[in-house]
């Protein structure tokens, strides 16, 4: 029986601990840093769940390992916590604790050693934010990257993936990105949760978005071939309109 190749990729995987407490005042769920910057409660800047994140490698782990089993190699996207990128722009005062400043990379090390491949994005995120902060990888009021970054997430994995995974030729010809279009965001998906009185100081957001270049009559998406070698699971972050 020939061993399969298929291809399982795992973006914006979270790896949240339980219980996070909102990082606001009062029951806010949203924390607003400077120069118009919002941050949800779950990115959680000084507690560590300890309990909570070994299961969830035990789980992960045991995934990891029923999947080689089955000659099926995994692939993170892990994406880090905007506050870790945008630290800059939290409320003065206000910094990681030493216990989150290394849970990342701890995350990073156990994935490896279960024995997936995970880049480290947030490096990439990191010097991609300091080189060019005009376009930032994350929007200011929202909770997902941007375009930008995801392009750069998704750089980062192809290039490890490639470089590590042995896959079969493509059967047929993809789809390519192109030139560069805007991206409008109309509202933060975390401006909802601010005192109504301070919404209306946050306008819509954009970013640059690569256009999509069909190779094949009818192809509109990345990923819209019939049979895959590789599959892409994902979150609210894996979104059609950031191609």
């Amino acid at each position: 029986m020939t061993p399969r190749r298929a291809l399982l990729a795992a973006p914006a995987l979270v790896l949240a601990a339980a219980g996070a407490r909102a990082q606001g005042s009062g029951d806010s769920l949203v924390l607003a840093g400077q120069q118009g910057w919002l941050f949800p409660f779950w990115d959680n800047l000084t507690q560590l769940v300890e309990v909570a994140m070994r299961q969830v490698l035990a789980l992960h782990t045991e995934v990891i390992a029923l999947l080689k089993r089955g000659n099926i190699e995994v692939a993170y996207c892990l994406i880090p916590m905007k506050a870790r990128i945008y630290r800059r722009f939290l409320p003065a005062g206000r910094r990681m604790a030493p216990v989150v400043e290394r849970r990342y990379a701890s995350l990073v090390t156990a994935l490896r050693a279960a024995g997936a491949l995970v880049p480290d994005l947030a490096e990439a995120l990191g010097q991609a934010s300091a080189t060019d902060p005009h376009w930032p990888v994350f929007f200011r009021s929202d909770t997902h990257w941007t375009p930008v970054g995801a392009e750069i997430c998704a750089v980062a994995l192809a290039t490890r993936m490639r470089a590590q995974f042995r896959l079969p030729p493509p059967a047929q010809a993809g789809v390519r990105l192109g030139s560069i279009r805007m991206l409008r965001l109309a509202v933060g998906d975390l401006v909802q949760y601010l005192p109504p009185e301070q919404r209306g100081a946050f306008g819509p957001e954009e970013s640059p978005i690569r256009n999509v270049l069909p190779a094949t009559a009818g192809a509109a998406a990345l990923l819209e071939e019939d049979a895959s070698d590789m599959q892409v699971v994902g979150t609210s972050n894996v979104q059609p309109r950031f191609n």
